[in-house]
């Protein structure tokens, strides 16, 4: 009985790390490309061009508005 409960024993552990491994080739994807690396990237670069396109041109109009304001605030002071 003890040895059949040490051999079940190192027969689960062998298949728990055949899974680990094939998990981390799956993971991987084909071809063994990594997530997040430059052949496989997290989002497109021209998303992010795109997002940041838009983000810089909300902030350079709020720049334009608070330069117009310091000048008309300069006025106000003069």
């Amino acid at each position: 009985m003890k040895k059949r409960t040490i051999l079940s024993a190192i027969i689960l552990m062998f298949l728990a790390v055949i899974g680990f491994i094939a998990g981390r080739q799956a993971q991987a994807g084909p071809g063994g490309l990594i997530p997040g690396s430059g052949e496989d990237p997290l989002v497109a670069e021209s998303y992010v061009h795109e997002a940041l396109s838009v983000r810089l041109t909300e902030l350079q109009g709020q720049v334009a508005e608070l330069k117009d304001r310091v000048q008309k605030l300069k006025k106000q002071i003069e």
